[in-house]
């Protein structure tokens, strides 16, 4: 009989499936410049084109307020204590923000997508700035890869959350990496009580339900057994209900003083269990032992 794991297993791999046809329209639309995202993505419903176009308003306020410098700062400072290592980015795409720093960073890079046309975009990329060398891009299945050598980094940027069992996603990441190598990221978390209740307005609307899963105390318990949690922070505890209104015009104007404010509070705080309160953690984690 097949056992619930396998179950689970097969299950997410399935809907790998959906994803990777999914985001190879986003990544085909890019090719044709007529937009970035979900924004104006056709396969998108309504409500999930109008969420986008919300969220990355305030993630422009982000970068505004330095944000994203202070996560990229916390994210690449941990990649360097691995300088020289094996690093995979999960999610690559056709290359983030993240993607040449962390090349940069490696001894050998791996980036590995869903994606087959996204894959392509960015070897083509890499192939014109010559660095082809050091980096190995694979369309595929994170569930199935399985490579020769185990790596130093796991790096993954807003991907984490597209797996609804957390026990398939942490065994095969704790499988991935080397005893005591470094998992990094950031991922959305629904511990909140008021974060959850709004996911759970907007998630019969979404086009990406089948793979969107922010992190619920469950995904925690599994993540600490296969992960010791070493650093990170998170923002949105007070400041995530004035983000959205934040991107409005003129009510983003009149309330910027003290999203801001609320903001910068969060983020000097320090890391404790009550980060996974924040509607986004960014963590930096280190691998047990692999049993």
């Amino acid at each position: 009989m097949i056992n619930d794991k396998e179950t689970k297993l097969s299950k997410a791999i399935e809907v790998n499936k959906i994803q990777a046809e999914f985001y190879d329209n986003i990544s085909l639309k890019e090719d044709e410049e007529l937009f970035t995202g979900y924004g104006k993505n056709k396969s998108a419903n309504f409500m999930t084109r109008l969420w986008a176009r919300l969220r990355y308003a305030h993630q422009d306020a982000f970068e505004d307020i330095g944000v994203d410098k202070i996560k990229e700062s916390f994210l690449m400072e941990r990649c360097n204590e691995k300088r020289g290592g094996r690093f995979l980015e999960i999610g690559c795409f056709r290359g983030t923000r993240y993607s040449d720093p962390i090349i940069e960073c490696a001894g050998s890079y791996t980036g590995i997508d869903l994606s087959s046309s996204a894959i392509s975009a960015f070897q083509d990329t890499v192939n014109k700035d010559g660095r082809s060398a050091k980096v190995e891009l694979i369309a595929g299945d994170l569930l199935q890869h399985a490579p020769e050598e185990k790596y130093d980094v796991l790096f993954a940027h807003g991907v984490l959350h597209h797996f609804e069992s957390p026990e398939i996603l942490f065994e095969r990441l704790n499988f991935l990496i080397k005893p005591g190598g470094i998992l990094l990221c950031a991922e959305p978390s629904q511990v909140n009580k008021l974060f959850r209740f709004i996911r759970f307005l907007y998630r019969p609307f979404q086009s990406d339900k089948e793979w969107e899963w922010p992190f619920t105390k469950e995904t925690i318990n599994y993540m600490e057994k296969y992960f010791s949690i070493d650093s990170g922070f998170g923002w949105g505890k007070y400041s995530m209900p004035l983000s959205l209104a934040h991107a409005i015009p003129f009510l983003g104007s009149i309330l910027r003083p003290l999203y801001v404010k609320l903001l910068k509070t969060e983020l000097d705080t320090k890391l404790s269990s009550k980060v996974w309160l924040n509607s986004t953690v960014v963590l930096c984690s280190r691998a047990k032992k692999y049993k």
